[in-house]
């Protein structure tokens, strides 16, 4: 008579896990730390090249707005003459870049130029006199060409009364020059100066912006993406 084998179930390691189960925990964790030092990466990389408000451009490049919602690229092309483009995301993500342009402007690069971003994340850019030494006014590769006279144009949030709209406007032309950065107004050529046009409006010195409990919350709200 053959005696019954008896077999011995098996036993819980000390920790309650198995090796299968240990091993998928180090798998899991390991990802996990991976994938946090990605992202903290990418937040970092994602803000470490923006623009201050009121930090002045004046070389060709790319560059962040100061909130990260717009870039602005500055090229020159072959036939002389500078690109300033301007793209806009809607979401804060560092993981994507969805940039799509959401304008240019074109002039020749014999002219002066600078611009910068306020803290609104409003872009401001001037454009400075055309030299008659230099001839002719020449047409812009998008078509037309520019006065002859110098011009700040401003590009982003517009307040009123009604509220907020977006869009641009030439403020020397306006006279809307509130919230226009000190760094910006002190650069600009004197109220007096020639190449002005005959009808620009240059103040003595920069005024202020104030706004509205509504309007800060509607700004507050597009730039931090809510």
């Amino acid at each position: 008579m053959i005696a019954p084998t008896m077999t011995t179930p098996p036993q819980p390691h000390a920790n309650g896990a198995s090796p299968v189960a240990r091993k998928w925990n180090r798998v899991l964790i390991g990802f996990t730390s991976l994938l946090v030092v990605v992202l903290l990466a990418l937040l970092l990389f994602s803000t470490r090249d923006r623009l201050r408000p009121g930090q002045l451009v004046d070389d060709l490049g790319t560059y962040r707005s100061p909130w990260g919602r717009q870039k602005v690229e500055i090229s020159k092309s072959p036939e002389g003459y500078i690109s300033v483009t301007l793209s806009r995301r809607w979401r804060q993500s560092p993981l994507l870049n969805p940039y799509s342009s959401s304008g240019r402007t074109e002039f020749e690069a014999e002219r002066d130029w600078f611009l910068c971003f306020d803290e609104y994340d409003r872009l401001w850019l001037f454009v400075g006199e055309w030299d008659r030494d230099w001839g002719e006014l020449r047409e812009l590769p998008s078509g037309g060409t520019r006065p002859y006279a110098q011009a700040v144009q401003l590009t982003g949030f517009h307040f009123n009364r009604n509220g907020v709209s977006r869009g641009s406007s030439v403020v020397s032309g306006m006279g809307k020059w509130e919230g226009v950065p000190k760094e910006f107004f002190e650069r600009l050529p004197a109220k007096d100066d020639p190449g002005w046009g005959p009808a620009s409006i240059v103040p003595e010195t920069p005024p202020p912006l104030t706004l509205t409990v509504d309007q800060r919350r509607t700004v507050a709200r597009v730039l931090e993406g809510r």
